[in-house]
């Protein structure tokens, strides 16, 4: 562990501490700066501070802050999906769902269905299943992933990425046959510490329409998260 200890004058006093366990990013020359000023204390993550005088300008906001910020709002993409009946069918016995109605144009007229409906879960997968390439619409969003970069960025300093959560709000039913199309977007994007964890949380969300009247069908949200 490395501490220093700087006396500015009668009533600042900085320590800056720096140490492996304490899971800076390596190699940025980080360190936890406390204030001791008259009897508050402040800290910061920062990797310098430039002192004028009694006046403290800290660099709180990295590089990686500031990338977040410019994240929110940026475009993930767009794509036009077709709902199949295969495709729904295994997708409903992959996840351990016996009902007829997922295969069975009679089991789901019987339930009183305008047609085979889609499991809750579908809207995760569709996008692999029915998107054929000489049906998309066209999509001016930069090419490269703007959450990829981020994330990579993140990635070559080490720790793990995790699936944190993904939410379906269904606006109306879907059902096989259905012809979709989706445009995604980030929401949200902020860190916080968490057990000794530094945690950078990515949100997007997927609205998903329908093809002839524009109405929204289904919005998909996932929380992607990197820990170190």
């Amino acid at each position: 562990m490395q501490v220093r200890l700087s006396t500015l004058s009668r009533d600042i006093t900085i320590v800056a501490i720096s140490h492996m366990n304490l899971r800076l990013p390596p190699g940025s020359g980080f360190c936890i700066y406390f204030i001791l000023q008259g009897e508050s204390i402040y800290y910061t993550l920062a990797s310098t501070l430039v002192i004028t005088g009694k006046e403290i300008l800290m660099s709180t906001e990295s590089q990686v802050d500031t990338d977040l910020a410019n994240l929110i709002g940026k475009p993930t993409g767009k794509s036009r999906v077709v709902l199949e009946r295969g495709p729904v069918a295994y997708f409903a016995l992959a996840v351990g769902d016996k009902s007829p109605t997922y295969k069975d144009t009679r089991a789901a007229e019987a339930a009183g269905l305008p047609g085979i409906p889609v499991p809750p879960t579908f809207a995760f997968a569709w996008d692999t299943w029915g998107k054929f390439p000489e049906i998309q619409p066209e999509d001016d969003t930069p090419q490269g992933s703007a959450v990829g970069e981020v994330v990579g960025s993140l990635m070559s300093k080490g720790g793990t990425i995790l699936h944190g959560e993904q939410e379906f709000i269904y606006h109306k039913p879907v059902y096989v046959g259905d012809v979709l199309v989706g445009e995604g977007k980030v929401v949200d994007a902020y860190r916080k510490e968490s057990k000794g964890h530094v945690m950078t949380f990515v949100v997007t969300e997927m609205v998903w329409r329908d093809d002839k009247t524009g109405d929204p069908v289904v919005t998909s949200r996932s929380n992607i998260i990197h820990r170190l």
